[in-house]
């Protein structure tokens, strides 16, 4: 695939997901920020938000649902917010927002920050990698999806008519990597309407950190060729035109 010159990446990440002999404490993740804050100085609380439904018998009440959240970690931001790193309860990640530099880079800086999180919070095995894509296409109102993304689901025969909002998710299995791929559109203005291509592309796996680091950065590069040819058979030579 041709190396576009602006990418239409808003948000690239690497996700590696752990697991943990004792439970880590709030504390001890949050005193790694030390180490890295240099680079990311803000500190932001990551939380899981879960919906509860509480039915009461014989009372002929609807359903109370309870939101409920729980600690996982924190987001660490780089000054300007153009990137970001996740020390979670459950794994680590590195995200490059725009402006996206490359992925050579953002490989580059999971491979520096991965080990102070290995090294400090021990994680007993690497359970699933993953790397995700969220790109952005603005299209004029009434284009035709199909010269843009040739995959798409069409209408209908005899119902040409705009389309105002757009969403389909496929998921599928390469050997031993899961692809999923989100499309969702909506309008932005009278004329416009925006695009969202969200790939992305994981390997389960049973790693010890301290003995196949190398077999991480192994599936990473692996991920990263799929995930490039997913988009480009997805988008179109003219959908990729925009971006050269």
């Amino acid at each position: 695939m041709e190396q576009l010159k602006n990418p239409p990446i808003t948000e690239a990440l690497i996700d590696i997901q752990a697991t943990f002999l004792t439970p880590l404490t709030k504390a001890t993740v949050e005193k790694q920020h030390l180490k890295i804050k240099d680079v990311y100085p803000q500190i932001q609380e990551l939380n899981k938000f879960e919906f509860e439904a509480k039915i009461e018998i014989g009372t002929g009440k609807p359903p109370a649902n309870q939101l409920t959240s729980e600690f996982n970690g924190y987001l660490f931001w780089s000054a300007d917010k153009t990137q970001a790193t996740q020390f979670r309860l459950n794994g680590f990640a590195v995200s490059r927002l725009r402006p996206y530099a490359s992925g050579d880079a953002l490989i580059a800086e999971a491979k520096r920050i991965w080990p102070t999180y290995k090294n400090n919070l021990n994680p007993e095995k690497v359970k699933r990698i993953a790397m995700r894509y969220i790109n952005s296409i603005p299209l004029s109102v009434g284009s035709n999806l199909r010269d843009y993304f040739p995959l798409i689901a069409s209408i209908p025969d005899g119902l040409a008519v705009p389309i105002e909002y757009y969403f389909s998710q496929m998921a599928y299995k390469q050997t031993d990597a899961h692809i999923l791929i989100t499309h969702a559109s909506s309008l932005t203005g009278a004329d416009k309407i925006n695009h969202v291509i969200d790939i992305d592309v994981s390997q389960d796996c049973s790693l010890v950190p301290n003995g196949d680091d190398s077999k991480i950065w192994d599936i990473i590069a692996k991920l990263r060729i799929i995930k490039n040819n997913v988009f480009d058979k997805y988008t179109s030579s003219q959908t990729k035109g925009m971006f050269l």
